[in-house]
């Protein structure tokens, strides 16, 4: 090919919720001591889902797990739960578990609570339609209770102010809308680079589009290798992808290949993906360029 190879980073992730403009308060893990058993348990269907009204220990809530009246740090040491199709504003969506290693002193198992709970929760804070106003709050293991429990962080988004809520989280995600870490090969893309918020916008690959995914691979485990070698390893996995696409029918001249890949903080974070584009910057494409 003679169009020339780039490679992108992946976007960085947000530490504590501030590069996409949201404030991590981790004033909850001081609760970790209180939270002990439950208080009026809400009830619960077979396969745990809340189906009543009940006030619960933060500790003992459950992922997916609705609340209403949540105060963020000024929460009391129980909150009151609720099914997520009533009137809510904050739900408990992961609750990652916390390395024994870090469970030593309530710094470490909070720094390593929040660490864990900004990643799991990125997803809905960049993409949700609530954006702009969640917050993301989390409760560490109580390092003197062995972890406390299962040993796992509680990670809560909450929205201040009234219950606005009345369906999970996840229902206000847009589909079309991916970080880079989810685009698939084959997805088309409105354009060739992401948002302020790092997202892309797919759309049906027989619309207008100016990119596409031709491949989207994983780079092996172990320690970080440094950048050079990620780059090299992401480029060569895209080699024969971009070989083919530039060579599938009706692919127009000029096509430039592009790749995204890991920086040592993701890969620090499990991130292993690579995404290999095709990139129309001349004419916009109006078919897929995968097979």
């Amino acid at each position: 090919m003679t169009a020339p190879r780039e490679g992108r980073r992946g976007k960085r992730l947000a530490v504590g919720g501030v590069a996409a403009g949201f404030a991590c308060v981790a004033a909850l893990a001081l609760l970790a001591g209180l939270c002990t058993g439950t208080v009026r348990a809400p009830g619960r269907a077979a396969d745990g889902r809340l189906t009543g009204r009940g006030r619960v220990t933060v500790d003992r809530l459950r992922v997916g797990d609705c609340v209403t009246g949540f105060r963020g740090e000024r929460s009391g040491r129980t909150v009151t739960a609720l099914p997520c199709d009533r009137p809510h504003n904050a739900e408990l969506v992961a609750a990652p578990a916390v390395p024994a290693a870090d469970h030593p002193t309530a710094a470490r198992a909070s720094a390593a609570a929040g660490r864990l709970c900004d990643a799991a929760t990125r997803r809905l804070r960049v993409k949700s339609r609530y954006a702009g106003v969640l917050r993301n709050v989390f409760l560490a293991p109580d390092p003197e209770k062995g972890g406390g429990g299962d040993g796992a962080a509680r990670c809560i988004l909450w929205i201040p102010g009234g219950d606005r809520l009345d369906a999970p989280l996840a229902a206000s995600v847009d589909p079309a809308v991916r970080l880079w870490t989810e685009l698939a090969t084959g997805d088309c893309l409105a354009g060739d680079r992401a948002d302020a918020a790092g997202l892309y916008r797919t759309v049906p690959c027989s619309r207008p589009h100016r990119a596409q995914v031709v491949a989207a691979e994983t780079l092996g485990g172990g320690a970080w290798p440094g950048t050079k070698t990620v780059k090299k390893e992401s480029a060569n996995r895209c080699e024969r992808p971009w070989a083919e696409a530039s060579h599938a029918a009706g692919a127009p001249r000029g096509l430039k290949p592009y790749y995204l890949y890991p920086l040592k903080e993701n890969w620090a974070g499990g991130e292993r993906s690579v995404v290999c584009l095709m990139v129309s910057p001349e004419k916009s494409l109006e078919r897929s360029l995968v097979r």
